[in-house]
């Protein structure tokens, strides 16, 4: 029984191990706020979204108006910024494009 008891903790640490450094990993500092990717990838800060289309509409994909909310434009934006970079295309903000767009170090 100790064995299984002991396997169990340890498969319990290195789960808690790996969602710390994951958690870790995909946050970034953004106007002062520590933010994580979250569960569900449509539930960004108004803020960062908001500068992601800004950013992709100066780059010349069109996002449509800068207004925090992820809309048709702004996916169709996303996914065309994905496939120019030879990215994987799904138009949602991620970890990955944000350090693409240069907002993650």
């Amino acid at each position: 029984m100790p064995l299984t008891t002991s396997r169990s903790k340890r498969r319990l640490l290195k789960g808690l191990v790996a969602l710390f450094v994951t958690s870790i990993y995909t946050s970034a500092s953004f106007g002062g706020e520590l933010l994580h990717r979250p569960s569900d990838r449509t539930h960004w800060p108004e803020n960062l979204i908001r500068a992601v289309q800004e950013k992709l509409n100066s780059m010349g994909f069109d996002a449509g108006t800068a207004d925090g909310i992820i809309g048709p434009n702004t996916r169709r934006a996303i996914r065309s910024f994905q496939h120019d970079k030879g990215m994987e295309i799904d138009g949602q903000i991620s970890s990955v494009l944000l350090k693409q767009l240069g907002f993650e170090r």
